[in-house]
Formats: C-alpha cells, sequence, structure tokens
C-alpha cells in the first residue's frame, strides 16, 4: 500500500493502556464480515444492504495486511451490483474518504484505500466494539 499505518492500536491518549495489535483489528474487520455474509445467506442479502460498510471493512483489513485492493475487488466485497458499488466508491473519493491510484505492476488496474482519517477512524471504531465483546 501506498501508506504507512501505524502497527497497533490505540495512539497515545485513546482507549485501554495496552497497544491491541494491528492484526488483532484486521481479523475483528474479516470477523464481522463473515459474520454479515452468513447473516445474508439466512435471511437475504436484499435486507441487509450496506455496500459501503462491508467496503470499509474489507479495505480496512487489507490495508492492515498491506494488500492493496483493485476497484472490481472492491465491488465485490460490498456485495453490490457493480453499477451501485462503483457509484458509491465514486462519491466516497469524491468526498475524500477513499483514494484512488494506479497500480504500479499494472496499469491498468486501479486500486482504492482509505484515506488515513477514514482508517483511524475505523481502527478507533473497531476497538471500542472488540474491547466490547472481551468484556
Amino acid at each position: 500500500m501506498s501508506m504507512a499505518f501505524n502497527r497497533s492500536f490505540p495512539p497515545a491518549g485513546f482507549g485501554p493502556d495496552q497497544p491491541v495489535p494491528l492484526s488483532a483489528l484486521g481479523r475483528f474487520a474479516r470477523r464481522l464480515l463473515a459474520q454479515r455474509r452468513r447473516r445474508d445467506q439466512m435471511f437475504g442479502a436484499d435486507l441487509f444492504g450496506e455496500p459501503i460498510w462491508d467496503m470499509y471493512l474489507d479495505l480496512f483489513a487489507n490495508a492492515v495486511e498491506d494488500r492493496p485492493v483493485s476497484i472490481s475487488s472492491l465491488c465485490i466485497a460490498s456485495g453490490a451490483p457493480t453499477t451501485t458499488a462503483l457509484r458509491q466508491i465514486g462519491m466516497l473519493v469524491d468526498r475524500g474518504l477513499l483514494l484512488r491510484r494506479q497500480d504500479s505492476t499494472d496499469g491498468r488496474r486501479v486500486l482504492i484505500e482509505l484515506s488515513p482519517t477514514l482508517y483511524d477512524q475505523l481502527g478507533r471504531l473497531l476497538l471500542t466494539w472488540m474491547a466490547g465483546e472481551n468484556r
């Protein structure tokens, strides 16, 4: 990825005294995604559509694992029709929440990543949820 993210949460002055390894937050984001997919299978994805949230979780987990995410992969992760996902990605890029860049290894491919601010916000939220789950 083009950004160097912190490798542990929380940042100084936030949350519990012990930092949480970033890998644990990435696994937590993946677990949330897996739970959402099971829910969709049981009750129907059309009843629980939150493609932007699914994209955020996927982008966060991939950022933690230092894996690039292509637009086509993000569309799949959204669980929405491609046209809907593309429209939402465009809106999020326009708002500065997602960043778009060319893949340095394949000029035909466009990669998407979280803005540093959104990455930090998601990390904080996931940390809070993870801490509540462990009580």
